[in-house]
């Protein structure tokens, strides 16, 4: 039988080990915790199953040399693993590769996974020890302007698989698709359904220079024509709003379709759009004044994020008093916490870096604990063909959608691919060599 907390007994072993040798062999003291000692996964095999760099880091404290420190180290380990009749079963050697110390796990190890396996079947690693905590996940939430992407279907993996780990290990989890259905992106997408409905009945209007210009948005203008006729060739704020509300609509009917085709599901929808006219943003925004977090300047509301910790304070209502995406972002998180949360996870692409510090800054001024907050940036994955990068674009419609993906590659080939790589990784998906691999399982089966 495996002993319990495993990768825990490990690092306390190490706890001990460090501690050891310097109250015995070293006249320098170091700040040691058992949280400076991770353990990981060597990048080569050769280098055994478990990994730690904590020489490396000990040694900037105490000013060793790391080489010498590991191997100290290593020897007081290995001392303590003999003596424990519990653990050291499982670790088959224990070696020094530069600076690294270098563990490899014991055939007793391996048999005695499978045994713990066969025992518990589907819930072998499950841990009941959460509670039911209560967690939301946002990841997706894609503009509603064109088909989701192979760029949107990785996240799409990687938050339903974290939020099924999440659901296995006793979490009460929440998932969420937060859909930007205003501004100027949305205008834009209703103006070129527009001109292409009016092109169906004979106009010639031109796209504007950032029109959509994909084959999806001449079948929704289609679909418009079929049901309406020519009855909204008046161009008036009416027909606007029609156009784009249709649009939205059409573009989510295909988004929620695609999203349950790939075997994820979201228990939650939320408008943005519907945020904005129920005055949310605005009060949230009054708050953050009341407690005195935000400041006028040439005209823009400002909110003091360099008071926890961002590097500059931001703007969330412009001069021309419309709102910056941070604005309603705030106000939408705000909600979250309204509605019971313990946890919030949002899954980002990799140009919201900078997203991170604001956001957190915001929640700290809100009155709710930032460490309550995690946000995980999700890389891109980069479309190859025959090994040439695939420049992709919605609104050029130059991309693979994740509907192509589905039919040609197939779900389960698809999801492996983008789960086999760390998601703070870039991934290239080769669609040729990818598709070649559906068909080789299919051929299996």
């Amino acid at each position: 039988m495996l002993e319990k907390n495993f990768k825990e007994k490990i690092i306390q072993i190490f706890s001990e080990g460090i501690n050891q040798y310097f109250a015995e062999e070293s006249a320098c003291r170091a700040d040691i915790s058992s949280s400076l000692i991770s353990l990981d996964a060597p990048k080569e095999k050769l280098h055994g199953d478990i990994t730690s760099n904590i020489a490396m880091v000990l040694a900037k404290q105490v000013k060793a040399n790391p080489v010498i420190l590991a191997q100290h180290i290593s020897e007081k380990i290995k001392k303590i693993f003999n003596q424990r009749s519990d653990i050291n079963s499982f670790i088959d050697g224990i070696e020094v590769k530069g600076a690294f110390i270098n563990l490899w796990l014991s055939d007793k190890y391996y048999e005695n996974i499978l045994l713990e396996i066969f025992k518990n079947k589907e819930k072998f690693g499950q841990n009941s020890d959460f509670g039911g905590k209560r967690v939301n996940i946002e990841f997706v939430s894609a503009n509603p302007t064109g088909p989701l992407t192979i760029a949107h279907a990785r996240q799409a993996a990687i938050g339903d698989a974290l939020a099924r780990i999440l659901k296995f290990n006793g979490y009460d989890v929440t998932t969420e698709y937060y859909l930007n259905d205003c501004g100027r992106q949305i205008n834009m997408l209703g103006k070129s359904l527009e001109i292409r409905y009016r092109n169906l009945c004979g106009k010639e209007d031109s796209l504007p220079e950032d029109g959509y210009v994909g084959e999806y948005v001449i079948d929704i203008a289609k679909e418009i024509k079929e049901k309406h006729g020519e009855m909204f060739l008046e161009e008036t704020e009416k027909t606007s709003n029609f156009f784009r509300k249709y649009a939205v609509e059409s573009i989510m009917n295909l988004i929620r379709k695609d999203l349950e085709d790939f075997r994820v599901h979201f228990d939650v929808w939320t408008s943005q759009a519907e945020f904005e006219e129920r005055k949310i943003v605005e009060r949230t925004l009054e708050e953050l004044e009341k407690a005195g977090y935000l400041y006028e300047q040439d005209g823009a509301k400002w909110f003091k994020s360099t008071a926890f910790g961002d590097d500059k304070d931001r703007v969330v209502r412009k001069s021309d008093g419309s709102y910056t995406y941070l604005a309603p972002d705030i106000a939408y998180h705000k909600d979250k916490y309204l509605r019971k949360f313990e946890k919030i996870i949002d899954l980002l692409g990799p140009d919201h870096h900078g997203y991170i510090n604001r956001m957190k800054a915001a929640v700290s001024a809100m009155g709710y604990d930032k460490s309550s907050i995690d946000i995980l940036i999700v890389q891109l994955a980069t479309l190859l063909r025959n090994g040439v990068a695939v420049s992709m674009s919605t609104r050029r419609a130059e991309f693979i959608s994740l509907r192509e993906i589905i039919d040609e590659i197939g779900v389960d080939v698809a999801r492996l691919i983008f789960l086999m790589r760390r998601r703070d990784s870039h991934l290239d998906f080769e669609f040729e060599v990818a598709k070649k691999e559906a068909t080789d399982r299919k051929d299996c089966t």
